[in-house]
């Protein structure tokens, strides 16, 4: 190895776009997964009150 090496090395690293592609699309699955969790979580509990109401129609026995 010469001196020019390990820069070359880091130069290399550098301009590769192949880490900043994958922590993009990490980024991206992160933002979808917490918008997924967000509309499960608030329709969860609307139609949990829904069957509740529906439920509380009939009459029980």
């Amino acid at each position: 190895m010469t001196n020019g090496a390990p820069m070359n090395v880091v130069s290399r690293l550098l301009k590769a776009q192949d880490g900043a592609t994958a922590i993009e699309y990490a980024i991206i699955l992160a933002s979808v997964a917490i918008a997924g969790f967000l509309t499960y979580d608030a329709l969860g509990s609307v139609t949990l009150d829904m069957f509740k109401r529906t439920l509380e129609a009939f009459p029980s026995s």
